[in-house]
Order: structure tokens, then C-alpha cells, then sequence
């Protein structure tokens, strides 16, 4: 490390400024990984499918996807009353 330059940064653990990120993505490992037979094929939902957070998926010009359950994500959830 020292010979490539990189400098190491250590953050406090919980701490979401510095580590938001990584810990949403082990959130949501954690929460979502016991559906899917391997980590590849999680990974594989988690770079690939999974809708971003922040896209207003009812305003996108084409919607495709779905989640978990087969879900479309261009429908808005249905309110249950």
C-alpha cells in the first residue's frame, strides 16, 4: 500500500457518513440473500436487476424488472386496507 500511494482511512464503525454504503449493502445481504441458491447469483440481482434507490421508477421511459416475488416494479404497490 505504502508503495502505490494509498492511504488508508478509518472510519467508526455505525457511523452512516462514512460508511452508508457498504453497511446498505450488508443490509441488504443480510435481509435478502437467504432467497437466492448462491452469493453469485445474489450479486447478480444486486448489480444487475435490483432497481437503484433513488430512480422514480413510475416516470421511467420503459420499466423492466421485477422483485422477489415477481413484482412489477412500474406498478405502484397496491394498498391494503
Amino acid at each position: 500500500m505504502i508503495k502505490e500511494k494509498v492511504i488508508l482511512i478509518v472510519g467508526r464503525v455505525d457511523n452512516s457518513q462514512t460508511n452508508g454504503k457498504v453497511e446498505k449493502f450488508f443490509d441488504i445481504f443480510e435481509k435478502k440473500v437467504k432467497f437466492f441458491n448462491s452469493v453469485d447469483k445474489f450479486m447478480n440481482w444486486y448489480n444487475f436487476i435490483r432497481p437503484h434507490g433513488a430512480l422514480d421508477l413510475e416516470n421511467l421511459e420503459s420499466c423492466k424488472g421485477s422483485d422477489l416475488l415477481g413484482n412489477s416494479f412500474c406498478q405502484k404497490p397496491t394498498s391494503r386496507e
